[in-house]
């Protein structure tokens, strides 16, 4: 547009020339009625020109006008885009930070959780050990029960052996009593043989004597010491039917024991589900930190598909932990996961791994 003002201008300059050189020149008067038209002519296309030059030079103030308030507007819009710009940093900065909290947060959690896990872990291991010393202790009581049930047995034999003898001894008493009572009456009957020769009678009666308080002693003896066999059995009986008590109050025992092992056990195992679940949870919540808010998404090639000369791929088939790395983590059963970084942008985790290998 200053480019036609310009050239708008040039031109009347030159009609103005051309004007004055027609007024200067005209001599004749058709000349000077032919120059007055042109005259005319010409100060209407002046007038126009003039007209034509003052819209160009309204709409150049216009564009001067309009392009200052688009740089003031570009301005103020880079302004204000610049300060949307560090408002956002700013609350990104925010949402970074408690990002950082939370993740702390969640990894104590996790470490938490590893420690309880561990001394879970470490009182199911305790209570295994409980479990197998009281088994320990009832096959030592079982054997012990068996032991006693034998002897049991040889009591009652030696019982029925003891009423036996008993019996035998009743016998033995009364058989001595007949040979008493017969040696008696023959005693009285030899009295009456015997009143003739008083001199060996005497001597008969005292033998028969002799011979009576021999057997008597004897059997006194016998029956002695029988009763003592009798009053060992007895004791014996006495003996065993305490240890039977004791033999079934610790069966008793045993097995209240046994039951509340077991109802420890199945609260074990379900804490031990609950923290497996917690984590996972905390796993998956830490990878989804890790990869911002976006989970990784697996890739599985198939056979048609080639692979490319920058991709890398791992197979890890077998990994086993050093006595010294069990010994720093100071548990036979560790749990533990992988976590593998490749470049500065993406890491990869492995699935949670239990025991030394």
């Amino acid at each position: 547009m200053l480019e036609q003002f310009q050239s708008k201008e040039n031109e009347g300059l030159k009609l103005q020339q051309q004007f004055d050189q027609l007024s200067l020149n005209a001599t004749t008067d058709a000349k000077i009625e032919e120059q007055s038209k042109n005259i005319q002519i010409m100060e209407k296309e002046l007038e126009m020109i003039r007209e034509e030059n003052k819209m160009l030079h309204e709409a150049n103030e216009k564009l001067i006008q309009n392009s200052l308030m688009i740089e003031q507007l570009v301005v103020k819009e880079d302004k204000q885009q610049e300060m949307r710009n560090d408002r956002r940093i700013l609350e990104m900065e925010k949402q970074l930070n408690e990002l950082f909290v939370k993740y702390s947060q969640l990894k104590k959690d996790y470490q938490n959780l590893l420690g309880t896990k561990l001394k879970l872990e470490e009182r199911l291991n305790n209570q295994n050990d409980q479990k197998i010393s009281e088994r320990m202790i009832v096959d030592k009581t079982t054997k012990q029960t068996n032991e006693f049930e034998k002897t049991i047995m040889e009591n009652s034999t030696t019982n029925d052996k003891f009423n036996k003898t008993d019996f035998n001894l009743v016998k033995i008493y009364e058989d001595l009593t007949r040979i008493i009572e017969a040696h008696i009456i023959k005693r009285s009957t030899d009295d009456d043989n015997i009143d003739d020769d008083h001199d060996n009678g005497d001597k008969m009666i005292k033998e028969k004597r002799e011979y009576v308080d021999k057997w008597r002693i004897m059997y006194m003896e016998i029956y002695g010491e029988l009763e003592k066999v009798r009053n060992m059995l007895l004791i014996q009986h006495n003996i065993n039917e305490k240890h039977l008590q004791e033999i079934a109050l610790l069966n008793q025992n045993l097995k209240q024991a046994k039951a509340h092992a077991e109802i420890k056990m199945k609260d074990l195992i379900v804490k031990l589900s609950e923290r497996e679940a917690e984590i996972v949870n905390l796993q998956m919540q830490l990878k989804t930190l890790a990869y911002d808010e976006q989970m990784p998404i697996s890739c599985v090639l198939t056979n048609e598909q080639e692979m490319e000369a920058n991709e890398m791929m791992l197979h890890l088939s077998r990994i086993v932990l050093s006595s010294n790395g069990m010994a720093q983590i100071g548990t036979l059963r560790p749990v533990i996961f992988l976590a593998i970084e490749f470049y500065d942008f993406e890491l990869q985790t492995t699935p949670m791994l239990n025991g030394s290998e």
